[in-house]
């Protein structure tokens, strides 16, 4: 059964401006415009052709600041069953969903972001992630329908995706087997390539 999930009208999110790649949270808040002007639509095959919306996505990249490195992980290719088909063998540094109508909270955006944590991987303590940023990929098909809520997890635990047979590689990546994986030409998620070189500047921060 199709779910109702949270968007925002385009020309309400990019009224004063819009932009192209990823934005921090210091230079461009939009955290407030999506909280005042949220709405719940039908997700169905009419939703993901509509450019007019904007489906609001918590991604969510956890990083070992002890480490410096970041959570990845690679979707085994076309494999039966998996939700999302235009992300298959794509390396990923994020996880990501939509906000379902019923996720309606206090503080909807922050409890998504934590929802998504506990769906996608095993931790002991489920850290929560903190808003760093936001992405917009205009140049893609599925950008184009999707507006990111960039969250950064901290933990020096031990972590793996709850899908399993799903997925391969799951590890925490140093910064030269990220920059590794993208000299080599491995297949990333949009949304990975947008946000490697920010994540990668606050790992070297820390």
């Amino acid at each position: 059964m199709a779910k109702e999930v949270m968007v925002v009208k385009r020309d309400i999110l990019f009224e004063d401006s819009d932009f192209q790649g990823l934005i921090s949270i210091e230079k461009r808040d939009y955290l407030q415009i999506i909280l005042d002007n949220y709405e719940y639509v039908l997700r169905d095959d009419k939703l993901e052709a509509n450019t007019e919306l904007k489906q609001i996505i918590p991604y969510v990249v956890i990083i070992n600041p002890k480490t410096k490195k970041v959570f990845g992980y690679k979707r085994f290719k076309k494999m039966p069953g998996l939700h999302e088909m235009r992300l298959h063998d794509r390396f990923s540094i994020g996880l990501g969903g939509h906000i379902d109508r019923e996720e309606e909270k206090v503080d909807v955006i922050s409890d998504a972001a934590m929802r998504e944590l506990a769906e996608e991987v095993r931790m002991v303590i489920y850290p929560r992630p903190k808003v760093v940023g936001f992405v917009n990929d205009e140049l893609d098909s599925v950008g184009s329908v999707h507006f990111g809520v960039v969250a950064i997890a901290e933990t020096e635990e031990e972590v793996t995706k709850t899908e399993g047979d799903e997925v391969r590689d799951e590890k925490f990546y140093s910064i030269e087997e990220v920059d590794d994986l993208f000299s080599k030409g491995v297949e990333m998620d949009g949304w990975t390539r947008i946000c490697w070189p920010f994540i990668k500047k606050h790992l070297l921060t820390l």
